[in-house]
Formats: C-alpha cells, sequence, structure tokens
C-alpha cells in the first residue's frame, strides 16, 4: 500500500455558523460548523465542514464532513467516519482524531481523489 500525505488541514469551530450540508450526519447528533484551510501539493483551499458525534465515556464515533473549495475553485465533498480519544487525564483538553475519509467531486482536475480513501490523523483541542 502507497501511503502519502495528501495535504494538512487546520479547522476552526464557528459558533452558530449553519450546518454547511443539509443532510444528516452518519452517526450521534451534529456539534456544530466552521472553517479552515487546506494545504497541500496538488490540493490547496479552503473547508466548510460539519461536525457529528456519538459521544460515549471515552471514545466518540464522529462524522466529521464539508466541503473543499481549491484555490482554482473546483468544489470536493469530503466524508470521515472515525473516532475521537477522550484523554485520561481531566486536565488535559487535546483529544486525539483518526477516521478514514472519502472524496467526491464532478471537477476533472480532482476527478482522482473520487478513488482515494484516506486516513485523517489529528489532534483536537476542546480548549479552544
Amino acid at each position: 500500500m502507497n501511503q502519502q500525505q495528501l495535504f494538512s488541514v487546520e479547522l476552526t469551530y464557528e459558533k452558530g455558523k449553519p450546518q454547511v450540508l443539509d443532510e444528516p450526519g452518519r452517526t450521534g447528533n451534529y456539534l456544530g460548523s466552521g472553517v479552515g484551510t487546506l494545504k497541500g501539493e496538488r490540493v490547496t483551499g479552503s473547508v466548510q465542514w460539519d461536525l457529528f458525534e456519538k459521544v460515549e465515556e471515552t471514545i466518540c464515533e464522529s462524522n466529521l464532513r464539508g466541503l473543499i473549495e481549491t484555490n482554482d475553485r473546483a468544489i470536493i465533498q469530503f466524508d470521515t467516519l472515525g473516532f475521537f480519544r477522550r484523554p485520561s487525564q481531566p486536565e488535559d483538553h487535546i483529544w486525539v482524531n483518526v477516521s478514514a475519509v472519502t472524496f467526491h467531486t464532478d471537477d476533472t482536475r480532482y476527478a482522482w481523489l473520487n478513488e482515494v480513501t484516506g486516513s485523517w490523523q489529528g489532534t483536537f483541542d476542546m480548549a479552544s
């Protein structure tokens, strides 16, 4: 299996932002939406996202999905399904996330993403 980093993403929660995609999530309840930036060798742009979670004691099932708008105006939909792990120390506010991610676009310049199943790994800072 050939794994390569497609891009890095930084997301920010925006209180009161309306849901980006008008459909229910794959798991859990809607928690909120936000924006972000995406930077990679082949894909760079902005992100709008929705988060759904099914909260349990130490693990939260998550569905993060939304839209990428590339700097050259292509629209790419993404959909993740995975988990957030709650920190073991109550004072720790950094949660760890891992998810599978799929993409869909009708833009021929990025159609190669329709065949990609990626992994999304990162952290979530509950304090900010």
